[in-house]
């Protein structure tokens, strides 16, 4: 198969690998994801200098050791500040997220549902109850951030 790029499609499929290689691999580079992406990001930085693309990859010299991505990949293109972005989203939906799923499963011990509810029903309750929770912590994060965030540790107490 053969695919023509022009050099700033190139450009962007650099940073597509990166962003890809970066996701699959940064708190396990070793995983078989993080291996999988790095060695068709090899394949793709050893080709930029052809497509016009030389200052997004960095060099050893020597033909055993890997290319890397530039800090002009690295540091000044829309790749990293998607990542960051995608980081700062996620952290604070998968907090609240959690948060309201635990506070969920807390009233769920205090107050337990009825044994002749459906699943569905269940299901129901559970997507609309944790929805409200996930508001309020969400609404709380915009005002707060983590000042208000405070953790009991070495306790069995409910919240």
């Amino acid at each position: 198969m053969k695919i023509g790029f022009t050099q700033k499609e190139y450009a962007r499929l650099l940073e597509m690998a990166y962003i890809a290689t970066w996701v699959a691999g940064a708190h396990n580079p070793e995983s078989p994801a993080a291996r999988r992406y790095a060695e068709l990001e090899q394949k793709l930085l050893s080709l930029a200098t052809p497509m016009g693309c030389a200052d997004y990859v960095e060099d050893s010299g020597s033909p055993t050791e890997p290319l890397y991505p530039s800090v002009k990949l690295e540091e000044e293109t829309p790749a990293t500040r998607a990542i960051e972005d995608f980081e700062e989203t996620n952290f604070w939906a998968e907090l609240a997220s959690r948060l309201a799923e635990r506070d969920y499963a807390r009233e769920l011990l205090k107050n337990p549902l009825p044994e002749n509810i459906t699943e569905n029903e269940r299901s129901d309750l559970l997507i609309k109850r944790v929805g409200e929770l996930e508001k309020r912590y969400w609404a709380e994060f915009e005002k707060s951030g983590l000042d208000n965030l405070l953790i009991l540790f070495g306790t069995n107490r409910l919240s």
